[in-house]
């Protein structure tokens, strides 16, 4: 359910269902519900309130002593509950839960779903694709798309806290030149693979100190490319926006140390 097109289907059944209605924008993938202005609101300023529909999908390579193997695009996330300062929380068992922004899904449902404690004019869910990544989905929505002139977006860690501004960030690749020479003869492969470090969000946990699994390669590699040993492969990180979790390096050389 994850794909894009089967998760966007399924909300649309729940908007079927709860009378919304539903529009799909085919050159962004966004999705707009829209409840109805209440009698005699009809000419009162519509409100928009805004989620993403993606999520970060990713798994650990084992959970209480067993493997992870899971495939997002067919099986289901496997929840969990722990207890935290006092409050039972809502997890995943071996992956991401989806949380961000799942739970700001189900929060626009339930204000589109739910009589309003006062007759109001449209209000509008504006559910936009790739936020994780590209940020197609809000920099390709149309002009005219909404009705709405005022937006909540609903896509925080804080509870009972507004944010009026916010942090951006980008991404670039970068392809430098990498010379590369044949193996040294009667060289040893040997692989070395980092595992069992928490990982976490890039944004929300970057300054807990927990290890990220391409610093560690990198420190581990460059002291021994500079014994002597030659790099081969080098494979590390699941996703822009999360801490590096595992990773895998390989070198040759005629002898390297532990």
């Amino acid at each position: 359910v994850w794909e894009r097109g089967s998760l966007r289907d399924r909300l649309i059944e729940i908007a079927d269902e709860l009378h919304l209605e539903h529009f799909v924008d085919e050159a962004s993938g966004n999705l707009l519900l829209r409840r109805p202005a209440d009698a005699g609101f009809s000419q009162a300023p519509a409100l928009a309130f805004q989620a993403h529909l993606d999520m970060v999908p990713a798994s650990a390579d084992s959970f209480e002593g067993r493997p992870v193997s899971h495939c997002w695009d067919t099986d289901p996330v496997l929840l969990r509950t722990l207890e935290r300062d006092g409050a039972t929380w809502l997890a995943a068992k071996g992956t991401s839960l989806g949380a961000d922004d799942g739970i700001g899904v189900a929060l626009g449902l339930a204000l589109l779903a739910e009589a309003p404690c006062a007759p109001c004019g449209a209000l509008e869910l504006l559910l936009t694709v790739d936020e994780e990544t590209t940020m197609s989905g809000a920099e390709l929505c149309p002009a005219g798309f909404l009705r709405a002139t005022s937006l909540i977006n609903i896509d925080s860690e804080d509870e009972g806290v507004v944010t009026i501004g916010s942090a951006g960030g980008f991404e670039f690749q970068a392809l430098p030149p990498t010379p590369r020479e044949p193996a040294p003869q009667h060289s040893a492969r040997v692989a070395v693979t980092v595992r069992g470090l928490s990982g976490g969000h890039s944004g929300v946990e970057v300054h807990k100190g927990r290890g990220n699994a391409i610093v560690i390669l990198g420190r581990l590699l460059d002291a021994a490319v500079t014994a002597g040993a030659r790099l081969v492969t080098l494979t590390a990180g699941r996703a822009a926006n999360i801490i590096p979790p595992p990773g895998l390096g390989c070198t040759r050389g005629a002898a390297l140390g532990r």
